[in-house]
């Protein structure tokens, strides 16, 4: 049985992939995913993108035609990374970026991360003009958000119990998003997670 998230991420799939390869279409099409920390944005990014080369794949494309760029680590400088409670000496960063290579081939990229949608905070309130769609992923729940966050930290060095990675959720995670709530622009498209 398909869920209605998989349902949806199909219909938006079919729509980009629809309005991205047609005769006239522009070279290239950026999607910005954005939502509060724990909202799933890093799932719906490359659940979407794989089902956007699916399709591709399908219509006898050979190479990927969507890339997804996370931006998680992109504000941060290596001198607050370093001063990061629970980072210091650490060989590896796992909030440091990954660098997706985007080719030519690629006609939609998604860029996913937090303060993609700032309206109010530069240089994040400069991208919206080199945007196509804005959307914003909504968690179904709040305490599903803040569940996700403190699984996610107590299996990263960060959080390497349920306290600590409650209380970094709290104290930081949730500010944050509060914040990004607040100080974001009004998204094209909202999705429900």
């Amino acid at each position: 049985m398909t869920s209605d998230i998989d349902a949806n991420i199909k219909t938006l799939a079919t729509r980009l992939y629809t309005n991205s390869t047609h005769p006239g279409a522009k070279q290239r099409f950026i999607l910005t995913i954005s939502g509060v920390p724990g909202s799933g944005k890093s799932f719906i990014s490359g659940h979407l993108c794989h089902e956007i080369n699916a399709l591709a794949k399908s219509h006898g494309q050979s190479e990927s035609i969507a890339v997804v760029v996370p931006m998680d680590g992109y504000h941060y400088t290596k001198a607050q990374l370093d001063q990061m409670e629970g980072l210091k000496n650490m060989q590896y960063i796992h909030l440091a970026p990954e660098f997706n290579e985007i080719r030519y081939s690629h006609r939609i990229v998604i860029v996913e991360g937090l303060y993609l949608q700032l309206a109010s905070l530069e240089p994040w309130s400069k991208l919206r003009k080199f945007v196509d769609e804005a959307m914003w992923v909504e968690p179904k729940d709040a305490s599903l958000a803040k569940d996700r966050l403190i699984a996610r930290h107590m299996g990263s060095r960060v959080g390497r119990d349920y306290v600590t990675a409650k209380a970094r959720a709290e104290n930081n995670d949730i500010p944050n998003g509060q914040f990004i709530i607040e100080n974001r622009y009004q998204p094209d498209t909202v999705f429900l997670n």
